[in-house]
């Protein structure tokens, strides 16, 4: 069994009490270092111990998570997994970059997909990519035009929301369709690419169509059609149609 040297970063005393008992009673690949109530404490314990993996509480006194992070640059040597007590810190900017965020209290089972997701990310190189996309989706200026991090059959990808016309469904997945016309597979549902996609300008239309309203061109209540900036034609639901055709002319 492989041991990962994990520090755990948390100002919140109870958190970190019940995440190193769980960690020592469930996860014994997981050695827990140092326990740190702030960034500048967890500086000091990642020279110490040189992690593999942080559990980083989000909102701290003093320096945030992201904060902390920062001061890596684009040298980040170890795996991050998030945790906040708060439901409406940036939790879609942590599924749009694809990092792994804890919402607490979290269950062992939620603990355990966290782990072996950290497991899985260690066999595929680039991890800091993904923090890095993360820590750029958090900039302000950034925030309303965030890069997508999409796993294909080919690999990941980092994307800008505007380079996706439309994204459809297919079996078990879903085919994102970009501006230059070519095509991606993401092994996610697309009612999962929903659920992200949502809040950076994206509106199902139709059970088998996911699209980015800023590449709507034309769209015809009379036909229930809508023609995007590739010159697609699209059927729009006429169960979905009303909200759709009523939010598209307000925006």
């Amino acid at each position: 069994m492989h041991i990962y040297k994990t520090i755990i970063v948390d100002d919140e005393i109870a958190q970190q009490e019940l995440l190193c008992d769980a960690l020592s009673k469930h996860f014994p690949q997981i050695e827990v270092c140092a326990i740190c109530p702030n960034a500048e404490s967890a500086m000091v314990a990642v020279a110490t111990h040189h992690p593999q993996l942080v559990f980083l509480d989000v909102e701290m006194p003093g320096k945030s998570g992201i904060e902390f992070l920062q001061q890596f640059q684009n040298n980040i040597p170890f795996e991050v997994i998030f945790a906040s007590s708060h439901a409406n810190y940036a939790v879609n900017a942590f599924e749009v970059a694809a990092v792994h965020y804890l919402l607490k209290p979290f269950s062992n089972e939620q603990l355990a997909q966290a782990v072996t997701r950290f497991e899985e990310r260690l066999k595929t190189p680039g991890y800091p990519k993904y923090l890095q996309n993360l820590m750029y989706n958090l900039t302000p200026e950034n925030v309303n035009q965030p890069k997508i991090a999409a796993t294909t059959t080919a690999g990941t990808i980092f994307l800008e929301a505007n380079d996706i016309v439309y994204c459809s469904a297919g079996d078990k997945c879903s085919v994102w369709h970009l501006t230059d016309r070519t095509q991606h597979i993401v092994p996610r549902s697309l009612k999962e690419c929903e659920k992200i996609l949502t809040d950076v300008g994206f509106y199902r239309v139709h059970s088998s169509y996911l699209v980015n309203i800023k590449h709507i061109k034309k769209h015809s209540r009379k036909n229930n059609t809508i023609i995007l900036s590739n010159n697609k034609e699209l059927e729009v639901s006429r169960k979905m149609g009303d909200d759709f055709y009523d939010g598209f002319l307000s925006i």
